[in-house]
């Protein structure tokens, strides 16, 4: 079924009507409904990649869980003993569970958190 034969879930009976309207009768098989994408996704974000030198650095947090953040919003940091790398939302969402806690020792790449995107 195709264009308005999908929404039309009312055929015409042929009981009488009643004060000149028309009467109706409900048939559930006629509506379909189809969602071509979900409404939300859980996205990982994970540590950047490291200069060649560096093997790991202290993670700190600039959000929570819960914390509404924009694509790109600078979400943590991780410190190393040469640079200071910061860690962006790769899209805009809610972070849903850091998944290393503040101050952990990370590596590059390793999970940090999750997003919930709309």
């Amino acid at each position: 079924m195709h264009g308005t034969e999908t929404l039309n879930c009312f055929k015409p009976t042929t009981a009488k009507p009643r004060n000149n309207w028309p009467t109706f009768q409900f048939h559930p098989r006629s509506v379909q409904f189809h969602l071509s994408h979900t409404a939300f996704e859980i996205i990982t974000v994970n540590a950047p990649e490291f200069p060649d030198s560096v093997s790991d650095g202290d993670l700190r947090w600039k959000k929570k869980v819960g914390d509404a953040v924009t694509s790109d919003e600078v979400i943590g940091e991780i410190e190393t003993d040469k640079v200071a790398l910061p860690i962006p939302a790769p899209s805009a969402g809610v972070i849903k569970e850091l998944l290393q806690p503040d101050g952990a020792v990370v590596q590059t790449k390793v999970p940090v958190c999750t997003i919930e995107t709309k």
